[in-house]
């Protein structure tokens, strides 16, 4: 689908509006890069969650960062950074890599001479997006993987993006952390198996007393627990299932410092989440544990992925409506230690 006729090399000033997730924003860095070459006079400015903000600091394609607080913070806060973007001179161009009425809004906002997003699909129960003088709009297809999509998008303003393969670049203050976090556990860079067991949707995670029973498979390999802020209650949960297998946990890390210690694993073992995709981002091995998703829509496209699926659901979207996490139960333990041993092996481990 072509796009409207844009003079890309005569734009000033671009808005891109990617507010989440983590998964979501490491398959939109090959958009973001086609549109830095194809713009190269112009100041990209980005619009994003805080939380997520690390991934995107010391990117050489993104300009300028408009981190969005939390929404559990008071409204007056979110309303200052719309405030912001509003008293800001007009854009000459604003994309929505998101596809939601919350991301519409911030490219509304922007007022933007020439307005192109992604269009979620029409949802029962949900009334559908009215985006009234948008230039270009492109339906979201689940059966098409998340990397391809958002290129799509620049690609039909006539910004071509033959490099789909997301990379990702750290604060060096995290990656010092990173490594002093190392020596404290005991762990040698390249050393050892990481394992994050959490997700924003219980759904997509494997149950703690299978990830206790992988540790031991493991065993001697030297393995390292990954948890992010939030997920104290969650990782006791796991903590209670290892009943002394042995295992590092490393918790309530910050995101830069968790993805640095990601990038310097022998190899992760995860599921459709998004230290899974940053971790693909950094070049780390994975082996990739896939339930109620489809691997086609957001698999790191790597020939270090082991991708295990046991059971593939009726829908990229089962995992709204799997509590039971039987798609993940379905993947048995000796085919996930089997698939790290073999990876470990290539390391020469």
């Amino acid at each position: 689908m072509s796009g409207p006729a844009i003079d890309a090399a005569r734009l000033e000033r671009v808005l891109v509006v990617k507010l989440s997730s983590l998964g979501d924003i490491v398959h939109a860095l090959p958009a973001l890069r086609a549109l830095r070459a194809g713009c190269p006079a112009a100041r990209i400015q980005l619009v994003v969650e805080a939380r997520f903000a690390a991934l995107l600091r010391h990117s050489p394609h993104v300009d300028e960062l408009l981190e969005l607080p939390p929404r559990a913070r008071p409204l007056r806060r979110r309303l200052l950074a719309w405030r912001r973007l509003r008293l800001r001179p007009r854009f000459d161009l604003a994309l929505d890599l998101q596809g939601t009425r919350r991301s519409a809004a911030w490219v509304e906002a922007s007022r933007a001479r020439c307005k192109a997003g992604l269009l979620v699909a029409h949802e029962p129960g949900r009334r559908e997006t009215q985006r009234s003088g948008w230039q270009l709009l492109l339906p979201r297809d689940l059966s098409r993987h998340a990397v391809d999509e958002c290129a799509a998008l620049v690609e039909a303003l006539g910004l071509p993006c033959p490099d789909r393969r997301p990379e990702l670049r750290l604060d060096p203050a995290d990656e010092a952390r990173a490594e002093q976090l190392l020596g404290r556990y005991g762990l040698s860079p390249r050393g050892f198996v990481a394992l994050h067991p959490f997700s924003v949707w219980r759904s997509k995670e494997w149950p703690p007393e299978r990830y206790a029973a992988l540790i031991r498979a493991l065993a001697p390999m030297p393995c390292l627990l990954t948890a992010g802020p939030g997920e104290a209650e969650r990782l006791r949960e796991l903590r209670d299932a290892l009943h002394g297998a042995p295992a590092v946990v490393a918790d309530e890390l910050p995101l830069g410092v968790c993805l640095g210690l990601l990038r310097r694993a022998a190899l992760l073992v995860a599921g459709d989440t998004g230290p899974l995709h940053a971790a693909a981002a950094l070049g780390t091995p994975l082996v990739a544990l896939y339930g109620p998703t489809w691997p086609e829509r957001t698999a790191p496209r790597d020939a270090r992925c082991a991708l295990l699926q046991a059971l593939r659901p009726a829908s990229h979207l089962t995992y709204r409506e799997d509590p039971e996490r039987r798609h993940m139960r379905a993947i048995p333990v000796e085919s996930v230690a089997q698939a790290a041993r073999r990876l470990w092996a290539e390391r020469g481990l």
